[in-house]
C-alpha cells in the first residue's frame, strides 16, 4: 500500500519473516531496514505512524524517537537553545537560537565561557553533587545589545560521570518588554516618593488651597512626562453622602467636572462603579460602553483606578483618550500603583478640609478623619 500510513520494520528474527511483511503491506507504506544507523536516520527524517520491531531492538529506535521529539518541542518554543563546549564553540542550538543576531550568539557563548568556572566550583562543592547528567545549579545573566534589546540567560552545566563540567546549555529569551516595564515602574515609585517628599516647614506657611496646588502641579507633571496621562479628574470620595467630588482635573471640561457621580456600581458611571466595588476599569471604546458619562470631547476611551488609603478605597483616578483602545493592562498597573501615591499624598497634606456640596474646594469632615492618620 504505497500511499497508506507509513511504517518502519526494522528486520529481526520475528520481524523479517516474508508472510508478516507482506501482510502489513496490505495496510501500511512499509519500509524496511537491516541496520540500525539507517533505521534511526529514517526515524528522523520521515513520519511514521508505528514501528515494528523484536524486543531486544526496540530500546535503540525508541531512544531515537523520544530525541526526535525532544529536538521538535526544542525547535517549537520561543526561548533559545544552545549547548556550549569549553572552547566556546556551539556544539547545537534550536531554531530560536539560530534567528537571534550575531552579536546576540556571540554575547551567550562568552557569558557560558564566563560561567564555566563559577559552575565548576559549584560542582565541586562537597555534599553538593547531583547524579551525572542531572542539572546542577545555574547561573543567570542579564545584557543588553547594540539596539538596546535585553536578553536574560540562564546557563546550566552538563557534567561527565565524574561529575566534571564537559559543556555549558544556555537557555535565552529576549526580555526587552520586561527590562523596559520594570524600569517604568521604577520611575513611578520614585515619581511617587517625590509626591510625598515635601518640606514640612514649607507647607506649614501654605494656605490648603496652595498645598492643593502644589500637589496639583506634581502629579500633573509626573502624569504627563511618565504616564503620558494628559486628561485626567482625580475625585475624593465624601462618606456623609457617598458622593464623588473632583478635587485635581487636567484637560476635562467643566461640565465633565460638574456632574454629580456617587460611588455606586450603577447609575454613576465608570467612576461611580469603581469607587464602589475597588476594580479597575479599562473602557476601550466609549461609545460602546453603557458606564460611560461624559468625559473629554471626542473621547474614545478611559482607564479608571481606585484611590487607596488603608485598603479602604478614597476616591477615583479617571484617564481619557481620544484614541479607542489606547489603554492596556500596563497602564492600569502603572496607574494604580501612581493612585497609591497620590493617595498617600493627599493624606499627607491633610487637604481634606471641611464641607463640598459645590465645587468650592472644600471636602468633607468626616474624610478628613479617616484619611488623616500618621503615615507608618
Amino acid at each position: 500500500m504505497k500511499n497508506g500510513p507509513r511504517l518502519l520494520i526494522f528486520e529481526g528474527e520475528s520481524t523479517r519473516q516474508p508472510a508478516v511483511i507482506e501482510a502489513l503491506t496490505q495496510a501500511y507504506h512499509v519500509d524496511v531496514f537491516a541496520e540500525m544507523d539507517k533505521a534511526i536516520s529514517a526515524l528522523r527524517r520521515e513520519n511514521y505512524e508505528a514501528v515494528f520491531a523484536d524486543t531486544c531492538d526496540f530500546l535503540p529506535l525508541e531512544r531515537a524517537l523520544v530525541g526526535q521529539q525532544a529536538s521538535l518541542v526544542l525547535n517549537t518554543i520561543g526561548e533559545g537553545v544552545c549547548i556550549i563546549d569549553d572552547d566556546g564553540t556551539c556544539r547545537w542550538s534550536n531554531n530560536q537560537m539560530r534567528r537571534f543576531s550575531a552579536g546576540v550568539v556571540e554575547k551567550v557563548k562568552t557569558l557560558c565561557c564566563q560561567a564555566r568556572p563559577i559552575l565548576e566550583a559549584q560542582s565541586s562543592t562537597p555534599g553538593w553533587r547531583r547524579a551525572p547528567g542531572s542539572n546542577s545549579r545555574s547561573s543567570r545573566f542579564t545584557f543588553c545589545d547594540d539596539r538596546d534589546q535585553y536578553f536574560e540567560v540562564i546557563a546550566s552545566p552538563v557534567l561527565d560521570k565524574q561529575g566534571k563540567v564537559r559543556q555549558v546549555v544556555a537557555v535565552v529569551w529576549d526580555a526587552t518588554s520586561t527590562q523596559r516595564l520594570q524600569q517604568k515602574i521604577g520611575a513611578i515609585d520614585s515619581a511617587g516618593r517625590e509626591l510625598t517628599r515635601l518640606d514640612t516647614e514649607q507647607i506649614t506657611k501654605l494656605t490648603p488651597d496652595e498645598r492643593l496646588q502644589l500637589l496639583q502641579d506634581k502629579i500633573i507633571t509626573y502624569a504627563h512626562d511618565l504616564l503620558h496621562f494628559d486628561h485626567f479628574a482625580i475625585r475624593l470620595l465624601d462618606k456623609r453622602n457617598n458622593k464623588l467630588e473632583v478635587v485635581i482635573a487636567e484637560g476635562m471640561p467643566e461640565e465633565a467636572k460638574g456632574i454629580d457621580l456617587y460611588a455606586h456600581p450603577e447609575g454613576s458611571g465608570i467612576s461611580g462603579y469603581v469607587a464602589a466595588t475597588s476594580r479597575s476599569y479599562i473602557c476601550h471604546d466609549t461609545e460602546k460602553d453603557p458606564r460611560y458619562v461624559l468625559g473629554i470631547d471626542h473621547s474614545k476611551s478611559s482607564l479608571t483606578v481606585p484611590l487607596r488609603l488603608h485598603d479602604k478605597v478614597i476616591g477615583a483616578f479617571n484617564i481619557e483618550s481620544q484614541a479607542i483602545g489606547a489603554f492596556n493592562e500596563d497602564d492600569r498597573q502603572f496607574a494604580e500603583i501612581f493612585g497609591r501615591y497620590i493617595a498617600l499624598a493627599l493624606n499627607m497634606l491633610q487637604l481634606l478640609l471641611v464641607e463640598r456640596s459645590t465645587t468650592t474646594g472644600q471636602m468633607a469632615d468626616s474624610v478628613v478623619q479617616d484619611l488623616a492618620q500618621p503615615v507608618n
